[in-house]
């Protein structure tokens, strides 16, 4: 694979940045790797690492000099987005996830911060509950169980018509929804 700087020779680094959120990622020549400050020399890799500094910020020591295995690493720094590469102690530092696939992630570690800044351990959107586009999403849930029911007794299958008809009478209940609501 040829370098995606210079074009020329041969790439022996994959080079991956992470910037304003956004990930990007290079195969590079040890020439251009060397213009960028990647120090690949005898005295391993060090904080001459430019751009790379932060990335691999996790594993090196800066007091001791020297790389820590991954499985010393605690489980904070272990924790990474496999779509962005941001780790939870970023996160942590900064209070911005990466990207959406972080929510799955660090799915775990976001239930704790849930329970403690909102009401409850799950994350349940930027609207209140009884807000009026909730409302009519609820109503138009209803709608399509009813479809699916009168779909269920012309096909004669009655114990799922049964089952939606349950559903519809709590949703109704749960959502506060008024009759004429839900025949809109």
């Amino acid at each position: 694979m040829k370098c995606t700087r210079c074009h020329k020779n041969e790439a022996s680094i994959e080079y991956k940045s992470i910037i304003n959120g956004r990930s990007r990622q290079e195969n590079l020549c040890l020439d251009c790797a060397r213009e960028l400050g990647l120090n690949f020399g005898a005295g391993g890799i060090g904080p001459s690492w430019g751009p790379l500094a932060g990335m691999f910020g996790n594993l090196y020591d800066q007091n001791w000099g020297q790389m820590w295995l991954p499985g010393s690493l605690s489980p904070d720094q272990r924790e990474v987005c496999p779509h962005c590469g941001m780790t939870w102690r970023e996160f942590r530092n900064g209070g911005r996830l990466g990207c959406a696939d972080c929510y799955e992630a660090f799915a775990d570690q976001l239930k704790g911060l849930y329970a403690r800044v909102q009401r409850g351990a799950k994350y349940d959107g930027r609207r209140p509950a009884n807000s009026p586009s909730s409302a009519a999403t609820v109503a138009d849930e209803i709608a399509e169980l009813r479809a699916a029911q009168a779909l269920a007794v012309k096909n004669e299958d009655y114990e799922q018509a049964a089952q939606l008809r349950d559903r519809i009478k709590a949703l109704s209940e749960e959502g506060g929804v008024k009759k004429n609501e839900e025949k809109r």
